[in-house]
């Protein structure tokens, strides 16, 4: 998925240890992906395993700039990644369980408002 075409933004979208720096003068969000140990479900080849994390987007807004464009940013995330929502790519899918934002805070010259969408997946294993 594309945020930045899905709701016509032209944010920066930056990943983790990516060499992209943001425009100091510019509204950016930072993606971090982070999934947590799939548990097991079933055994043997076929077997499924649980599979739950978190995709953290944090909006930056330069310093001075006001809490608006960021809060925007936050309700737009929010009504995009709704609970109960699928996205399948690749005959593996996500479904979405909540999303939402924590306080926001100054960071390295930046208003930063963390976005978490929750998900979970079911992963079929295959054994060679």
């Amino acid at each position: 998925m594309d945020l930045s075409t899905a709701e016509g933004w032209t944010y920066k979208i930056i990943t983790e240890n990516s060499p992209q720096e943001p425009d100091k003068n510019l509204v950016w969000i930072g993606l971090t992906y982070l999934p947590d140990v799939p548990e097991v479900i079933t055994l043997g080849d076929g077997g499924e395993d649980d599979l739950e994390g978190i995709l953290q987007l944090d909006i930056y807004v330069p310093t001075g700039k006001g809490e608006k464009e960021a809060l925007d940013i936050t309700d737009k995330l929010r009504s995009y990644f709704t609970a109960g929502r699928r996205f399948s790519y690749s005959g593996q899918e996500v479904v979405i369980r909540n999303c939402g934002r924590t306080d926001g805070f100054i960071a390295n010259n930046f208003f930063r408002v963390p976005v978490s969408v929750i998900w979970y997946s079911r992963l079929t294993r295959t054994i060679n």
